[in-house]
């Protein structure tokens, strides 16, 4: 998705065990950050949006890959958001509720001596990159707490 220049959007962050498929270095992450993606809302002429941005590795091409949702209508944010974290707790067995942070945009400047370390093919490092976030985060729980210490926040607990 291009980014979308709107005074309103909203961008957050979804650390979950969700959309992810099981590998063996799962049992070695902290649940539930297995992986992480973003959501972007928007408001455009009373009509609420979102979209989906979720990094992948592709093993077979041994590549970096965005999924991408094309924009749609929803009644708002905060529903959207509270109804994936129900999803989450209904439907799958390990019961654990999705990290989701409100993000801050542009977070740090970037360093020049994280760029060859963020180039990692992993979803973290898609995010940090994305939001300048300094510093190299092998599992989505080190840049969970990173973020947190940039002063963004959790919306659920």
């Amino acid at each position: 998705m291009e980014d979308i220049l709107i005074s309103n959007q909203q961008t957050f962050a979804v650390f979950t065990m969700d959309a992810t498929a099981d590998r063996w270095w799962n049992r070695f992450l902290k649940k539930p950050f297995w992986h992480v993606f973003l959501i972007h809302t928007w408001e455009i002429e009373g009509k609420h949006y979102a979209s989906i941005e979720d990094p992948y590795y592709d093993f077979k091409e041994r590549k970096l890959k965005v999924r991408g949702s094309e924009p749609f209508e929803i009644v708002h944010w905060y529903s959207l958001l509270r109804s994936y974290r129900d999803f989450c707790i209904k439907n799958f067995s390990y019961n654990q509720r999705p990290k989701i942070l409100k993000m801050k945009i542009n977070l740090d400047k970037y360093k020049s001596f994280f760029k060859y370390i963020n180039m990692l093919p992993l979803c973290t490092t898609y995010v940090a990159n994305k939001f300048k976030i300094e510093g190299h985060y092998l599992s989505p729980y080190s840049l969970y707490k990173a973020m947190l210490k940039k002063g963004n926040r959790n919306l659920f607990w």
